[in-house]
């Protein structure tokens, strides 16, 4: 079995976007987070490549980790377009919270899935609570700060009645446009 300290590298490995947090704690807790959310899952830091991003697109050459990325990616540059084009004396995004807040919206996703019967199914935790809260829970025992909380817990369709802070209106963006494009033009 691997060592802690060997799947938090490569958690970063794969999630190499984790390496912009400035703040060297959130950084760590944004790790701790997803390493929880797999030992939760029955998974291994390796095994995070294979995880769907969704059931829906279980048939496309990328997965969880590729989605997460694509936001995290997307969310750093609607930060530096919010900054530049609108100032930060307009609107101000913590950076630091875009980010974490990009890289944590799905960890969730692994207590959510199984592999079973050749396939991905929803696990049975899943039946009872969606990602959001499992992550949320996830984020709440490594102590995030209540912005990324917030992130987590209202980033999809269950956040859609509680007000989103900036930052969590720019995750909520990114994400659908990191996941409902895949589905454009299909009847």
């Amino acid at each position: 079995m691997p060592s802690s300290e060997t799947a938090a590298a490569r958690i970063a490995e794969l999630l190499p976007e984790i390496n912009d947090i400035r703040d060297p704690r959130l950084r760590e807790q944004v790790v701790g987070c997803w390493l929880d959310a797999l030992d939760g899952g029955g998974w291994s830091a390796d095994d995070l490549s294979s995880i769907p991003a969704s059931l829906r697109l279980v048939d496309r050459p990328f997965g969880l980790v590729e989605h997460v990325r694509g936001v995290a990616q997307m969310a750093q540059a609607a930060c530096r377009v919010f900054r530049v084009l609108y100032g930060e004396g307009v609107i101000r995004l913590d950076p630091d919270v875009v980010l974490a807040g990009a890289l944590l919206h799905d960890v969730g996703k692994p207590l959510e899935f199984v592999r079973r019967d050749g396939g991905w199914r929803l696990s049975e935790q899943a039946r009872s609570f969606r990602h959001p809260f499992g992550g949320f829970a996830i984020a709440a025992r490594r102590q995030l700060p209540p912005p990324v909380l917030e992130i987590i817990a209202y980033h999809s369709t269950e956040g859609e009645s509680f007000p989103r802070s900036a930052e969590g209106t720019v995750i909520h963006l990114v994400d659908a446009l990191n996941f409902t494009p895949f589905f454009a033009g299909r009847g």
